[in-house]
């Protein structure tokens, strides 16, 4: 009966070892995942970058080296990035699948009104005198200005999406794995509206 007795309390013993380990990689990755949302709140990409690995398509990183060119922009959408976590599950030794809401301001609204206020720059432009045309590189910057402007209006639309991340151990430590799904729900719909943009002019 000892014998028994023994062996069960070890079983135990092994069981709770394992259901803490399993915990404190929970832990860990959330940790891992507010560290990334935090950063980006705060504008701070060199320190978010850690945090992220991007899968999928090639892209995505290259749209967020363009976040940190445009650091000024950049910063106004992450501020207005609120999160939830929802629910976090360990699907294997390495893998962390959290539920995450995120809110943002509106990206497709704020697009919408940029495109119309570039119109009409672009029309005054076109009819401006050589000397008071706006260069191309000035052009661009209008448009960051503007996008700023509307992702600062206190009126500005929000939109709420609900997204899986999976939060990945590596040999670099937790990873936050960013596909276009996240990226586009972290951005307020950055993502789907640019594309949605490049269908229509044929890019």
């Amino acid at each position: 009966m000892k014998i028994v007795m023994k062996i069960a309390a070890a079983c135990a013993a092994v069981s709770m070892v394992f259901g803490l380990s399993g915990c404190n990689e929970v832990k860990n990755a959330e940790n891992t995942l507010n560290s990334a949302m935090e950063s980006l709140q705060k504008g701070d990409f060199i320190s978010a970058a850690q945090y992220i690995e991007f899968t999928g398509d090639s892209d995505q990183e290259s749209q967020f080296a363009q976040f940190e060119e445009n650091q000024d922009t950049a910063a106004a959408l992450f501020s207005k990035m609120t999160y939830t976590i929802n629910s976090s599950e360990k699907t294997d030794g390495s893998n962390v699948k959290m539920n995450v809401t995120v809110t943002n301001a509106d990206m497709k609204t704020v697009f919408s009104n940029v495109i119309s206020d570039m119109f009409s720059i672009a029309l005054s432009n076109a009819f401006a005198s050589e000397e008071e045309q706006l260069s191309d590189e000035e052009m661009q910057n209008k448009i960051f200005e503007l996008l700023k402007d509307g992702i600062n209006d206190e009126n500005v639309q929000t939109v709420t999406n609900t997204v899986d991340v999976n939060v990945a151990k590596t040999d670099g430590g937790w990873k936050v794995q960013v596909d276009s799904d996240v990226l586009d729900a972290a951005t307020g719909g950055l993502v789907s509206t640019a594309e949605s943009m490049g269908s229509v002019f044929g890019e």
